[in-house]
Formats: structure tokens, sequence, C-alpha cells
């Protein structure tokens, strides 16, 4: 299976690889004794699915 959309096209190797790094980071994180915001989750969400790129994720992150 792949995600397609105008930016990008990945695999489930991919996104499995994505999830894993979205959650480690949520999970450390929290481990601080933070939580991400709605907009930077929304974020996260959007890079796990192939939709924006790991410079795009930082960016829209830097903003919430």
């Amino acid at each position: 299976m792949s995600v397609t959309n105008s930016k990008t096209t990945i695999n489930a190797v991919e996104q499995a690889r994505r999830r894993r790094a979205v959650d480690k980071a949520r999970h450390s994180t929290e481990m601080e004794g933070g939580r991400s915001s709605c907009a930077n989750r929304d974020a996260q969400e959007t890079y796990v699915r192939g939709e924006i790129e790991v410079y795009e994720l930082i960016e829209l992150s830097q903003r919430s």
C-alpha cells in the first residue's frame, strides 16, 4: 500500500517509520512533563500520512 498526494508517495514501511518517530517524540515530550498542542499533533499526523515532509513538520511545529 502507498499513500499518494501532490507532494510525495510513501509506502507502508515509511508510514510505520514515521509513526514510530512521532510516537517517540510525543513520549519524550510527555516524559518531560509537556504535551503537544492540538495544532502540533495535527501536523504530526499529516506527516505520518505522507502529506508533508519532515522539514515542513518542523516549520509547522515552530509556529505553534
